[in-house]
C-alpha cells in the first residue's frame, strides 16, 4: 500500500536563507535530510515537495532558476537513495496576486493527489510553518510541525492551527510517521 507525504522545502529540507535560495550553490540540505528521504522511500512513501517561492513574483529569482534548483534537489535525493515524486512551487507573492496554489491554499496538494491518483485525506504533511500544515489539514490529512526553520521557537498556542504532532527535525518526524503507519494508527 502506497503512503503519501507532503514536505515543505525551505526550513524543512534545506536551510532557509534570509533572501531566498537564489541559485543552486546556496541550497544546503539540513544535516541528515538525505538519509531521511531514503528512509521514507524504503518505507513506501511517495514524497511531494510543495514550496512557496514568492521570490519569482518579486523579481528576485527567475522561475527557470527555481525549477532548476528543485530539479537538482530531486537529483541529489535520488543519488542518495531517496526519491521525490514531484516538486511543486507557487511563484506568486500574496501582496501581488491571489492564487489557489500559494500555501495555505490547497491547490498544489489537490494537484498532486489528482496527478498521482491518491486520496489527499490519507496523506501527511511536514513543515516548519503553519501555512505548510493548513492545506493538508483542510484536506483531512495529518500534520507534523518540525522545529527547524521558522518554528525553532514553537510553543503550543503559537498559531491558529495546532499540529497533530511536533518533532525536532525531519528525522524525528519521519520516524514518528513511519511508526504510526506501521501500527495502523
Amino acid at each position: 500500500m502506497a503512503r503519501y507525504i507532503f514536505l515543505d522545502r525551505d526550513g524543512t529540507i534545506n536551510i532557509e536563507r534570509p533572501n531566498y535560495v537564489q541559485r543552486w550553490e546556496q541550497f544546503e540540505f539540513i544535516p541528515g535530510v538525505l538519509d531521511v528521504l531514503r528512509l521514507l522511500k524504503e518505507n513506501g512513501f511517495q514524497v511531494f515537495v510543495v514550496t512557496n517561492q514568492s521570490c519569482i513574483a518579486r523579481g528576485i529569482v527567475d522561475e527557470p532558476v527555481v525549477v532548476e534548483i528543485n530539479r537538482r534537489m530531486c537529483e541529489a535525493v535520488r543519488d542518495a537513495g531517496g526519491e521525490i515524486a514531484r516538486a511543486y512551487h507557487c511563484p506568486h507573492a500574496p501582496e501581488i496576486s491571489e492564487c489557489e496554489c500559494r500555501k495555505p491554499a490547497i491547490g498544489l496538494y489537490e494537484r498532486a493527489a489528482r496527478e498521482f491518483g491518491f486520496d489527499s485525506s490519507q496523506a501527511w504533511a511536514v513543515g516548519d510553518d503553519a501555512r505548510d500544515l493548513k492545506p493538508c489539514r483542510a484536506l483531512g490529512g495529518r500534520v507534523v510541525l518540525v522545529k527547524t526553520g521558522k518554528s525553532a521557537g514553537y510553543e503550543k498556542g503559537f498559531w491558529d492551527i495546532e499540529p497533530d504532532y511536533v518533532a525536532d527535525d525531519l528525522l524525528a518526524a519521519a520516524k514518528l510517521i513511519i511508526g504510526i503507519e506501521n501500527t495502523g494508527g
